[in-house]
Order: C-alpha cells, then sequence, then structure tokens
C-alpha cells in the first residue's frame, strides 16, 4: 500500500503542475501573469533625457542580393509584433502568411487577431486585435538609417525575450521566391551583441529596429546566421500599409545605447508595447485547457489499482 500512496501522491503533483501550466495558456483571463501587470499608461521605453536622431549619410546603391526561399509550414508559427495605433500592430508579413487563426500576447491574454493586410510586394503585415486592451504605442519615424548608425532589435527570438544591437550597413535587394517577382529593398545590419545565447533569431521576425531616440525605422525580417547579419524592411513600406491618417514622429523620445538597450527591450516587453505572436496553422483556438478534474483524478486512481493488480 506504501507503493500505491506514493504514486497517488505523484500523480497528485503532476495534476496540480498540469492545472497551473494550463492556466498560463488561457484566453479567458484565468492565468497567472509572469509579472506585475504594468498600469494602461506605462510608457513603452525608459524615462531617459531623449537623444538626437543620427546624423550621416544615408544608404546609397545596394550592397547585396538576398533570394529567400518561400515559406513552408507545417506546424505553429511564432513572431513579434509591436504596438503602432489603438488596436493596432506591425510585423512580418511572413509569421502571419499561412495562419487560419492567430493570437498576440498582451496583459496576460491572447488576443484575437480581427484582421490582417499584407504588403503587397514587402515583408509587412498590419494586424487588428479587440478594444478590451491597449498597451503603450512606439512611435514611427520617417527618417531612414544613416551609415554606421546603431540600431536595436526587440522581440522573441525562439519564443523568448530578447534584444540585439545592431550597426546599419546599407542597403540590399531582396527577391522572394522565384524568380520574376517584384524585387524589394531592405536594410542590412551587422550584429554586434545580444542579450541572448547564440543561434537563430527566428521569432524576433515583426519586431522594431528603433534608432537609439526609440523610433521605429523599420520591422526585422530575416538572418544571414554565417555573416551575422540582419534584414529589415524599410518604414516607407510599412508607412503604405497603415492608415491615412497616421502621423509619423521625429524621434522616440528616449535614449538607447549599447549598455542600456537590453533594459529598454525589458521594458517594451513588460508593457507589452512590443507582443509575442502565435499563428496558427490549423485553426487552433486557445482557451482554457484541461485541468485535473474529480472524474481525471479518479479515473487515474481506478487506473492505478489496476496496474497493481
Amino acid at each position: 500500500m506504501d507503493r500505491i500512496a506514493v504514486r497517488l501522491a505523484i500523480w497528485l503533483i503532476v495534476g496540480v503542475i498540469v492545472s497551473f501550466l494550463a492556466a498560463q495558456f488561457s484566453e479567458e483571463g484565468v492565468e497567472a501573469p509572469r509579472r506585475p501587470l504594468p498600469p494602461d499608461t506605462a510608457h513603452a521605453w525608459m524615462v531617459l533625457p531623449p537623444a538626437e536622431p543620427p546624423d550621416g549619410t544615408p544608404s546609397g546603391t545596394a550592397m547585396a542580393d538576398v533570394e529567400v526561399e518561400p515559406s513552408h509550414w507545417t506546424d505553429d508559427v511564432i513572431g513579434t509584433a509591436f504596438a503602432v495605433g489603438p488596436h493596432l500592430w506591425v510585423s512580418a508579413g511572413h509569421v502571419f502568411e499561412a495562419c487560419t487563426r492567430s493570437y498576440v500576447r498582451a496583459r496576460g491574454k491572447w488576443l484575437p487577431v480581427t484582421a490582417v493586410a499584407f504588403h503587397p510586394t514587402a515583408d509587412l503585415a498590419v494586424v487588428r486585435t479587440g478594444t478590451e486592451i491597449q498597451p503603450p504605442i512606439i512611435g514611427v519615424t520617417d527618417r531612414v538609417p544613416v551609415l554606421n548608425q546603431d540600431g536595436y532589435h526587440f522581440g522573441y527570438p525562439q519564443g523568448a525575450p530578447g534584444s540585439i544591437h545592431t550597426r546599419f550597413l546599407g542597403e540590399a535587394r531582396i527577391r522572394r521566391g522565384k524568380p520574376g517577382t517584384p524585387v524589394e529593398r531592405g536594410w542590412v545590419w551587422a550584429e554586434m551583441t545580444r542579450t541572448f545565447d547564440q543561434g537563430s533569431i527566428a521569432g524576433i521576425s515583426g519586431g522594431p529596429q528603433v534608432d537609439r531616440t526609440g523610433a521605429v525605422q523599420g520591422v526585422t525580417i530575416l538572418e544571414w546566421p554565417r555573416a551575422s547579419r540582419i534584414v529589415t524592411t524599410p518604414v516607407d513600406r510599412m508607412r503604405e500599409l497603415l492608415p491615412k491618417d497616421f502621423v509619423a514622429t521625429d524621434t522616440g523620445g528616449t535614449s538607447i545605447d549599447g549598455f542600456n538597450y537590453d533594459r529598454h527591450g525589458d521594458q517594451v516587453r513588460g508593457t507589452d508595447a512590443v507582443a509575442f505572436v502565435l499563428c496558427s496553422l490549423t485553426g487552433k483556438k486557445i482557451g482554457r485547457a484541461h485541468v485535473l478534474t474529480p472524474v481525471t483524478f479518479l479515473y487515474l486512481v481506478c487506473r492505478l489499482l489496476l496496474e497493481k493488480k
């Protein structure tokens, strides 16, 4: 009987753990947040004396050609999005292109995406969510990067919080899919440092690239791992998808550098201005997961006793 009691205790502990984890991924408000919820008036960035916008020479002719293979997703896709207006988010197009149902994670809830608009040629998407939650907004600027300026990328590489510090190298020509498809412009950045372990940055796609003032200049869309290069979509393509009355900002109103960008990343993700995205290819609905009910527990006890016999 002692062995049965031990096994019953193990099943009970496993059930409690499963119930706790199920609550973390509920859409309907029963989840336990991993961090205290920030106030609705929280700033997207840390409050610091604002930096001056970068000054210098914009990129000239394209320095590289990039061929991007079509996506062939077989499982759910993760990515990043950032808030640019009331219930309005920007992300990478390839994060949403195969979704039958998708969500943005904010304020401890999974917000169903209600509408998606794709750019006809660039790897960009603008999505809308419901009206019940509104994180702080990140300002988008019309200023293009200048050579050798610093850039900062924020999101969820490999599904975990992460930030990258880069330096602008120039322009690239991007062709998505087979020959004959339109050629797009992209900005090329050299990776300087990162806040997470080495490996793929997949999952940060759709996250913002900002300058030292915190203003968005582009959207992170792909990487060249061997060369430690990151490519972003230019801000003018983003503006083509946003509402006509969208107002650009000159600066982001803060000061970001290679010493504090990790803390800015914690802030911008902590307020959900930069948020985690889940795309379900099969139309999976995120709701209350199964928990260890009394009936389930009784079933496990009976199964255990039968195994003992």
